[in-house]
């Protein structure tokens, strides 16, 4: 990690709604799940920020699609993708 970059660390989920949006040039960190039921696809102009799932057994959810631009799953859990599709729009990274 460039030591310069914004982190946010969400030690839980991160839930989007009502029309939330999210411009992301740095990292978020969950150790939760993340539901996006938000009205969009969660980030705007394609924000090319890493977003990590970094807990043990997580998901991806709720009723909108979310664009990801890095996602990065590491640790011994298990990621679900539930219910929705997710596009990463850079790379995934498992």
């Amino acid at each position: 990690m460039n030591a310069a970059s914004n982190i946010i660390y969400v030690d839980g989920g991160m839930v989007n709604l009502q029309n939330g949006k999210i411009d992301n040039s740095g990292y978020i960190m969950l150790t939760g799940n993340w539901p996006n039921s938000a009205g969009n696809t969660a980030y705007i102009n394609s924000s090319p920020g890493k977003t990590i799932l970094m807990g043990s057994t997580q998901k991806i959810t709720g009723s909108d699609i979310t664009n990801i631009y890095d996602l990065i799953l590491p640790g011994t859990g298990i990621k679900n993708l539930t219910a929705i599709n997710a596009i990463t729009e850079d790379s995934l990274v498992l």
